[in-house]
């Protein structure tokens, strides 16, 4: 599947889950408009290239949503500053 909106760390094949500046959480978005979490992308990746079932198109900064869940595995996605929310 395309792997041209995947964050990759420098030149390795560990998907990034924050970005470069200011260290924001990321999470991915497939084709069909889910939102994955790095962790899914990540184990998506280490399948061989025909084993890959995720089209990525793209990837996001969770600014403020304390209740986006993976719809992948059902994990919630760290935010960057909702994170209080979440806990309490």
């Amino acid at each position: 599947m395309a792997t041209t909106n995947i964050l990759f760390v420098n030149d390795t094949k560990k998907v990034r889950k924050y970005c470069t500046l200011g260290g924001y959480p990321i999470f991915y978005v497939s084709d069909n408009g889910n939102a994955i979490c790095p962790d899914c992308v990540q184990e998506d990746q280490d399948l061989d290239k025909e084993e890959q079932e995720l089209c990525i198109t793209g990837h996001v900064v969770n600014w403020e949503d304390a209740s986006l869940f993976c719809d992948q595995c059902n994990k919630r996605i760290e935010s960057a500053y909702a994170e209080d929310e979440a806990t309490s």
